[in-house]
């Protein structure tokens, strides 16, 4: 749990509006409307089998085609504004941090392999990491 937490520490400090919608939106929005998508075909069918006024029925077909609209709209809204832009960001600012540490090491260590393997172990696989983290709190 402690290396998740610190792994999710990028996108906390560089993308914080990506982090707290993506915890709204995969917490509560996605589940409302996927309720929503259980419950109107529900509605559609009862208020067709009690013999309810047709205006009902034609506001519940409205209302279930809106939020059947509406969920590949929002998320694809959400790819495009939010995701896209902030992993980029969130991987780069992994990568200049990793690139100022190593920076700041003596250069007696830049000539050893295992400086260096470290080194692009870490800029390969650390922002990978840290998305991977990132997507398990989000699905």
């Amino acid at each position: 749990m402690k290396n998740w937490l610190w792994l999710l520490k990028p996108y906390r400090r560089y993308a914080k509006k990506y982090f707290v919608f993506s915890l709204v939106f995969f917490g509560i929005l996605v589940p409302f409307l996927n309720f929503c998508d259980v419950i109107f075909p529900e509605f559609i069918i009862s208020s067709i089998d009690t013999k309810s006024p047709a205006v009902k029925i034609i506001i519940g077909i409205i209302g279930f085609q809106l939020i059947d609209f509406l969920i590949p709209a929002i998320e694809d809204l959400y790819n495009i504004y939010f995701r896209d832009v902030s992993e980029a960001l969130v991987e780069a600012n992994i990568n200049r941090e990793i690139y100022e540490f190593s920076a700041k090491v003596d250069y007696c260590h830049l000539d050893k392999s295992e400086f260096y393997e470290n080194y692009t172990w870490a800029i390969e696989h650390t922002a990978e990491q840290s998305s991977k983290a990132f997507s398990v709190l989000t699905r």
